[in-house]
């Protein structure tokens, strides 16, 4: 995934035997959220996970992002 934002790595985590999950990690991403979540999430639950560093620095946009997506 590129964007003007920044660049990505997509791809799939398994755990188990269970299908597992669709993982984003890259720099510059949060301007992308919205694109991420409509185009690889649409209909699908997700989760942000973080850290006691990451949260309070990028927590914020992230939960913005995501609203201005659709998502609560």
């Amino acid at each position: 995934m590129t964007s003007s934002e920044g660049e990505g790595v997509s791809g799939r985590i398994a755990v188990g035997p269970e299908p597992g999950y669709d993982v984003v990690v890259g720099r510059g991403l949060l301007g992308t959220i919205p694109y991420i979540v409509e185009e690889l999430l649409a209909g699908r639950s997700l989760a942000v996970v973080s850290d006691s560093n990451v949260m309070p620095l990028h927590g914020g946009s992230v939960a913005a992002a995501l609203r201005s997506a659709g998502r609560r």
